[in-house]
C-alpha cells in the first residue's frame, strides 16, 4: 500500500459451525454456517405464536421464514463507521459482505477504492457518485443500482438522508485515495463546472 493510503477492513464475528437435520427427509445438513445470534432469532421465533400473526405484522401461516426480512428490517441497529462520518451501517453478512449502510444529509466518502466490487441499491434519498477511474458521475435515487468495479477509485456525497443495500463480491474493506478536506474541495469544484 502506497503512501497516504489506509486500509481498513471490516470486522470478522464470532462464526459457528452447526449441523441440522432435516425432519422431512431425515439427511444431515453439514457445515451450514450460522450465527450465534442467528441461533437465538430463530429460538425466538419458535418460542412465538405465529399463527396469531403477531410478528412484525406476518400473517397466519407464514411461519418464520415470513418474518426473517420483516425483522431485519424493523429492529436493525446501526454502528457508526468511524473512518466516514455521517455514516453507520449494519452488516447482515460477513463474507462476502453485505450490509445496510445510512449517511447524514450532506455526508462525502473520500476518494477510495476496495479490493472487491461492489453492488448497492437506493432504498431512500440522494447521493452522487462520481467514478474517478472511468470519469463518469452517476446521480442516484431510490430503486437506483450501481455496480462498481474492484478496484475503482469512486467519490461520494450525499444530498439529503440516504439508506442503501450494498453487497461486495468479497470480504469489505476500504482503501483511501484522498482526505476529506481534499475530497470537499474537489466536489465544490465540480459543482463549480
Amino acid at each position: 500500500m502506497g503512501p497516504g493510503l489506509t486500509a481498513i477492513h471490516a470486522p470478522i464475528s464470532h462464526l459457528s459451525t452447526v449441523s441440522t437435520i432435516d425432519s422431512t427427509f431425515g439427511s444431515e445438513l453439514a457445515d451450514e454456517t450460522t450465527t450465534d445470534k442467528d441461533i437465538l432469532y430463530e429460538q425466538d421465533l419458535n418460542d412465538k405464536e405465529l399463527d396469531k400473526g403477531d410478528l412484525n405484522g406476518v400473517g397466519p401461516g407464514q411461519g418464520t421464514h415470513g418474518c426473517a426480512i420483516c425483522s431485519l428490517a424493523n429492529k436493525r441497529e446501526f454502528e457508526n463507521v468511524a473512518i466516514m462520518p455521517g455514516g453507520s451501517w449494519r452488516i447482515v453478512r460477513e463474507d462476502p459482505t453485505s450490509a445496510v449502510v445510512k449517511f447524514k444529509a450532506g455526508s462525502l466518502e473520500p476518494a477510495h477504492h476496495h479490493t472487491f466490487g461492489h453492488d448497492l441499491i437506493v432504498t431512500s434519498g440522494t447521493k452522487t457518485v462520481w467514478n474517478l477511474s472511468t470519469n463518469e458521475k452517476f446521480d442516484l435515487g431510490p430503486g437506483d443500482f450501481l455496480y462498481t468495479p474492484a478496484g475503482d477509485v469512486h467519490r461520494v456525497q450525499y444530498h439529503e438522508d440516504t439508506e442503501f443495500f450494498i453487497r461486495w463480491d468479497g470480504h469489505w474493506d476500504i482503501l483511501l485515495d484522498e482526505d476529506l478536506d481534499t475530497a470537499a474541495a474537489a466536489v465544490k469544484a465540480a459543482h463549480k463546472s
